[in-house]
């Protein structure tokens, strides 16, 4: 039988809401997007399963698929994230981390 180590936290109710087989978020970065497409490296992209979320987008409808402004598209391959632009470009700002 192996033992398990490890952390659970839990709140004032008494329930469990992270246990270490959680899978806990580490941000890397933030870049700001604004007239182009392009890409960054981050070799910390390396270390874990990529996430990012997008953030103070300058146009309201930013993501609506009825807005003519689109969320450009987010490919991660290896060290680099990179953005690309479809249909018009905005000023936002890429969150982007590992689990």
């Amino acid at each position: 039988m192996t033992q398990k180590q490890g952390m659970q936290v839990f709140d004032a109710n008494g329930n469990r809401i992270v246990d270490i087989t959680d899978r806990l978020q580490k941000i890397l970065g933030v870049v700001s997007i604004s007239t182009q497409n392009g890409s960054i490296k981050n070799e910390l992209l390396k270390n874990g399963d990529p996430w990012y979320f997008f953030l103070d987008a300058d146009n309201s409808g930013f993501g609506m698929s009825d807005n003519p402004v689109s969320v450009p598209s987010v490919t991660i391959n290896g060290d680099t994230l990179s953005w690309d632009f479809k249909q018009g470009v905005v000023n936002c700002k890429l969150m982007y981390g590992v689990y």
